[in-house]
């Protein structure tokens, strides 16, 4: 049986404006988080101008981490020096920078700045995007608790803010953990985007967030598990089902009996990822799904999980 607001491959399927509002929004964001590295790009260039020969830069220290990370110096790499082994080796690369761009020095090392630049505001932005999913995804749950009356709900965040668990009454909801009872080394496990299993605790407390491995440990106590997905751009929808469905499918490997209620979410679901997902609703592979675009569903979805 599908969910009561899937009834055909295409309900799953996101819709162009949908698509066209998330990008906006995503650009939107861009621009706030880009803020930061523009303001960071001018002062730069106030440095670079006032500064004789490049490698003065060495002796400048409120600049001399970015541009060591600029010219492909890792954070991690970065630890291995000390001050003065980062003054004379950002020296050597800033000689290797004005041999080969002569007068235009100052114009590589921004451009260098700006690229490197680039690159860290993309992965913030895919933090971004996967959090900005856990908000809406935890926001229809909160809903759909807070319909149902149910009293006694506890979150847990991380210092970012991102919600890591939502528990209530016999409940818990952690995100993205590894079923700690899985006979796999450490580099081999796989985190579930959601799990749902039972607490027996009929007030949870913060306390509860202690016993986290406890309940993860024993696989009696599974009662769904779950993948969200919050990109937006329909090119990589078929790549993160591919990701989700294998990972939901080493649940069922990993569950011979009793296996636990299993479902996915997405913001891009293009047609023919719509049309297996639909397929493994209709033969109970996939027990719920929904389309993190279309609010229905998704309080469905939530509505189901909460009465789990």
């Amino acid at each position: 049986m599908t969910p009561k607001f899937i009834r055909s491959a295409h309900d799953l399927v996101t819709s162009v404006k949908a698509t066209q509002n998330g990008f906006l929004t995503q650009a939107l964001r861009k621009t706030k988080e880009a803020a930061p590295y523009v303001a960071a790009a001018r002062e730069l260039q106030r440095i670079l101008l006032k500064t004789p020969a490049a490698v003065d830069l060495a002796h400048v220290d409120s600049v001399r981490d970015t541009l060591l990370t600029s010219c492909g110096f890792s954070d991690k790499s970065l630890r291995y020096f000390n001050g003065e082994e980062r003054r004379a080796t950002l020296q050597k690369v800033l000689t290797v920078i004005t041999d080969q761009a002569s007068d235009t020095w100052r114009d590589e090392i921004l451009y260098r700045f700006l690229l490197t630049s680039g690159d860290s505001l993309g992965g913030s932005m895919r933090n971004i995007v996967g959090a900005e999913a856990n908000i809406i995804f935890t926001r229809a749950l909160r809903e759909a608790i807070e319909t149902k009356s149910i009293n006694g709900l506890q979150a847990k965040s991380n210092r970012s803010g991102k919600i890591q668990g939502l528990a209530w009454p016999n409940r818990a909801l952690f995100f993205d953990r590894s079923p700690v009872f899985l006979p796999e080394t450490k580099t081999q496990q796989k985190n579930i985007d959601a799990i749902l299993v039972t607490t027996g605790i009929a007030r949870p407390t913060d306390s509860l967030w202690g016993l986290e491995d406890d309940f993860l440990r024993d696989p009696n106590r599974y009662v769904a598990c779950g993948e969200l997905k919050g990109g937006i751009d329909p090119a990589g929808a078929d790549e993160h089902w591919k990701t989700a469905a294998s990972a939901l499918d080493r649940i069922r490997k990993r569950f011979p009996r009793n296996t636990p209620k299993l479902f996915f979410v997405a913001a891009a679901i293009a047609k023919a990822m719509a049309v297996e997902i639909f397929d493994q609703l209709r033969d109970g592979r996939l027990t719920h799904a929904a389309n993190l675009t279309v609010p229905q569903q998704l309080a469905d979805l939530a509505d189901w999980l909460t009465a789990l």
